[in-house]
């Protein structure tokens, strides 16, 4: 992941759409792509992108990422198994940041079973706001960084609220 802060203050009003096998997202500035194959013995090959965008206010970042495993790790097909397998994500989540997980809620999303989650990181300094969605074997995760005082912003909810087939 970059390091550095982009400024996308002419951005704001830009509307890009990024597609990921027919579901796409609106992010409000524009994004870079990153594709990542890996294999992992128990879980066979796992390919990964992940879109992102910086910008400097209300929020500091929005991410979108795509995971596919191989059918025998995750089958959203089965409801109760797909939620056990986005809270475990979410966890590691949230163990990944170093951070404290603030609120989540597992919920029905367009059809599909979905966790969303708020955490705190840098001693509450920053928010981070993610929704998973579990869709067949593969794991779509939006995420929006934001300081503390600025996490309840409409830009910041239109974006995970993005998600869909359509537009």
């Amino acid at each position: 992941m970059r390091q550095g802060l982009i400024s996308t203050a002419l951005l704001l009003l830009a509307v890009n759409c990024v597609n990921a096998q027919d579901y796409k997202v609106n992010f409000p500035c524009n994004p870079e792509t990153e594709i990542v194959k890996s294999y992992h013995k128990d879980l066979g090959i796992i390919t990964r992108y992940v879109d992102l965008c910086l910008e400097d206010y209300p929020n500091k970042s929005y991410a979108f990422s795509k995971t596919t495993y191989s059918e025998a790790y995750i089958n959203a097909n089965d409801y109760d198994v797909a939620v056990e397998q986005l809270v475990g994500a979410m966890n590691q989540s949230v163990e990944k940041v170093s951070g404290n997980l603030l609120s989540n809620f597992i919920e029905d999303y367009n059809g599909f079973p979905s966790v969303r989650f708020k955490v705190s990181i840098r001693d509450g300094q920053y928010i981070i706001a993610s929704r998973l969605i579990a869709i067949e074997n593969t794991l779509y995760q939006l995420s929006v960084s934001t300081k503390s005082e600025l996490s309840f912003n409409k830009k910041a909810s239109d974006f995970l609220a993005s998600f869909g087939r359509e537009y």
